[in-house]
């Protein structure tokens, strides 16, 4: 059967135009990796007018996060009904899964997204061969698209990867934009049935160079990242996990702070929800660029814990992309 194939194909050459349209449907749609180094990208000179834009522009005087918590929801809710989510406390276990730093290059995001996606991986632990089953939850530690944001890097460097590597419900369009979520699948009436893969995102610095337009129109205002349900409304969350365990989403913008009204949120919810030696999982984003960032917002997040009891254990998980040999890592307990 080969060397019939073979043969045919040596007598019926393909022309140059079916070789480009076969590779234009075999080639993914997503990007290469981003040109930092090569100087001549037209993105970087972008990225880098936004970044001086949102500096002068934004910095100080216009943040999106304090025009969150005026916000209500469509059907009259308050702003905190659109922070915390509490639909999986009520499960035995919990399997989530932490990735970050997902816009630089197809290749690399699918090939983890695919991971991700897997029902589930074979590892060894301690010399023995473990399985482990998909997350129900995907937590995204911020700069989803490099070098900056826009509909175009959004799409084609981070959720087309992401489509590919699981794909979205057949009834789902990409143009949808969704307007009172959770926009629950048919059959689902609230969030504590649905079963399938979560996720929630937290933006990073790349994600706030355009005031972060880009990011509350994909992750707040979309219902899917391929085969993920984004239930997610805002910037920052509070989700309540089995055992009493919390993850605290915080937005930071670019300056490294938390805002007085996300600040009050997580008090609020400390003071309210969270009680005496339950665990607080914080999850930051931030580039080690900034020196003070460690002890600015470790005191922070060890100022809202301790609004509920003062030796109440934090567990501050810090993620950055790169870190110099110099530089000793703490885990950090309050």
């Amino acid at each position: 059967m080969f060397r019939k194939y073979f043969r045919w194909a040596l007598t019926h050459p393909s022309t140059d135009l079916e070789d480009e349209k076969l590779k234009r449907h075999m080639k993914p749609d997503f990007l290469d990796m981003v040109p930092w180094y090569s100087g001549t990208s037209a993105d970087l000179f972008k990225t880098a007018f936004d970044l001086m834009v949102s500096v002068t522009l934004f910095v100080g005087r216009f943040d999106m996060r304090m025009m969150q918590a005026a916000m209500k929801g469509p059907t009259g809710n308050t702003p905190n009904d659109d922070l915390l989510y509490d639909h999986f406390n009520e499960r035995e276990d919990l399997w989530f899964d932490f990735v970050a730093d997902t816009g630089d290059g197809g290749n690399s995001s699918y090939t983890v997204a695919r991971l991700l996606a897997q029902p589930s991986i074979r590892t060894v632990i301690g010399g023995s061969m473990h399985t482990l089953p998909r997350g129900n939850l995907l937590i995204i530690g911020g700069d989803l698209a490099y070098p900056n944001p826009s509909s175009f890097t959004y799409e084609r460097r981070f959720f087309r990867p992401f489509e590919y590597a699981l794909q979205p419900p057949p009834w789902y369009r990409d143009e949808h934009i969704a307007l009172d979520k959770p926009e629950l699948p048919p059959g689902v009436s609230k969030m504590t049935e649905y079963d399938g893969p979560q996720c929630f995102i937290i933006p990073g610095n790349h994600d706030w160079f355009d005031g972060l337009h880009t990011f509350m129109r994909y992750i707040c205002h979309k219902s899917w990242l391929g085969g993920w349900f984004l239930p997610q409304k805002k910037s920052y969350f509070a989700l309540h996990l089995p055992k009493g365990w919390w993850i605290f989403g915080l937005d930071l913008s670019l300056h490294g702070d938390v805002d007085v009204y996300q600040f009050k949120f997580f008090a609020d919810v400390c003071q309210n929800k969270v009680h005496f030696l339950r665990l607080l999982i914080f999850f930051f984003f931030k580039l080690l660029s900034f020196p003070y960032f460690w002890f600015h917002v470790g005191q922070h997040a060890l100022v809202i814990a301790s609004s509920v009891q003062p030796c109440m254990p934090v567990i501050i998980f810090i993620y950055s992309k790169h870190k110099k040999s110099c530089c000793i890592f703490f885990v950090v307990l309050g």
